[in-house]
């Protein structure tokens, strides 16, 4: 028998925005558990939005990358030159 977890277990619907408010307070019932739909999921690493749009992916992708640059900013002063350039 199949196991889920109920924490970390989604289910998405792709479809137009308009569509989408129908289905945004349904669940499915799984063995003793509800899978509510969701409006995002994220999987290997992608977001998938419900109308497969790109927007929280590029929005993700950039806190992340800013995130990273601002890192190695405050660590520049304490490493040499060598170090830096294997972390760029």
């Amino acid at each position: 028998m199949l196991k889920l977890n109920k924490d970390k277990t989604k289910l998405i619907v792709f479809s137009s925005k308009q569509h989408a408010k129908k289905t945004e307070n349904h669940r499915i019932k799984g063995g003793s558990n509800h899978i509510y739909f969701s409006m995002s999921i994220r999987n290997l690493g992608f977001i998938f939005d419900h109308t497969l749009g790109m927007e929280k992916q590029i929005n993700y992708k950039c806190k992340y990358s800013y995130y990273q640059k601002r890192s190695k900013q405050l660590i520049r002063k304490y490493i040499i030159y060598e170090t830096c350039k294997t972390l760029v």
